[in-house]
């Protein structure tokens, strides 16, 4: 009879603790910190060269790319994506062409292609977004940490560039989390 209470006892808590595990990945991540700048220091785990709001441009040249450095804290293993918008002057595909968003799965390493439509109509605060001329999407995983640091990396080299482009976070749920401008200016 003590065996098969044992057992019993031991499955509820094996049980309580997969329900616990689950709530605790349903909250999903809080950012703590985000960081643009046009480089990156991995054994320091600091961005290079950061780029204070008021001062934030960067020339478009070969070597030209950006840095978005994020710090979550998160109570279980979950994602976030990094999205790169660009809301310049230049044109970027003909009005008949379908602009094409590429999604990239830093885990997986998989990257798929949807429409710009398809990105802007996800959440209510890119529903209102009208200028965004091309977008880039990054999922990046997130551990279990009071500061789990992940970054992802836009190079700028190609012609549209010029102009204005924001990095926003958002959660695995689609919230917003935060997000940076950035303008890119000539050589």
């Amino acid at each position: 009879m003590n065996r098969a209470i044992r057992i019993l006892f031991s499955i509820a808590s094996v049980c309580l603790l997969i329900l616990t595990a689950n709530d605790i990945q349903a909250q999903g991540a809080e950012l703590v910190s985000l960081e643009l700048g046009t480089g990156f220091d991995k054994a320091s785990r600091a961005v290079a060269n950061k780029l204070p709001v008021e001062q934030a441009t960067v020339k478009r040249s070969e070597s030209a790319r950006m840095v978005c450095a994020t710090t979550l804290k998160s109570a279980g293993k979950t994602y976030i994506y990094h999205v790169w918008l660009y809301r310049g002057d230049e044109q970027v595909a003909s009005a008949t062409e379908e602009i094409q968003v590429s999604v990239y799965d830093s885990e997986a390493r998989t990257t798929e292609k949807y429409s710009l439509d398809d990105l802007l109509n996800r959440t209510e605060d890119l529903r209102e977004l009208k200028d965004v001329r091309a977008a880039l999407v990054i999922k990046l995983p997130v551990g279990t940490a009071p500061a789990f640091r992940t970054y992802s990396v836009k190079r700028i080299d190609s012609v549209p560039s010029l102009g204005v482009w924001e990095c926003r976070v958002y959660s695995a749920e689609e919230k917003l989390l935060g997000k940076q401008a950035f303008t890119v200016v000539a050589e």
